[in-house]
């Protein structure tokens, strides 16, 4: 079992302005989904999907802020969040074949294919 405080923590890190994602993510967590998480910054993490190493975020600020969200192996993606306005960042994983990342972005998006 994990305590709630050690499932956060590996699942995500936030510092004023930039957000990483599964900053100490254990192996054993292939895929999962997060919703309803508040963070630092007046930001509430609406949702957070993955597969493997692809990744699908949802984030809600209470008020206009820029902030840089990164993943493990990618770029930071830097998003605009307007206040009350959710905004979705897809990270498609560094080493995923195009082909790959599609069909997995398709089940996080709720498709089929």
């Amino acid at each position: 079992k994990y305590s709630f405080g050690y499932w956060t923590q590996a699942a995500l890190a936030t510092d004023p302005g930039r957000i990483v994602l599964f900053p100490a993510r254990p192996e054993r967590w292939r895929s999962g989904c997060i919703t309803g998480l508040r963070l630092r910054g007046a930001i509430t993490l609406q949702s957070l999907s993955w597969i493997l190493d692809q990744a699908q975020v949802t984030l809600v600020s209470d008020q206009d802020q820029t902030v840089d969200v990164q993943a493990p192996g990618q770029a930071a993606q830097t998003v605009c969040l307007g206040a009350g306005m959710p905004q979705t960042l897809w990270f498609p994983g560094p080493s995923s074949p195009r082909g790959a990342a599609h069909r997995h972005g398709d089940k996080l998006r709720g498709r089929s294919g």
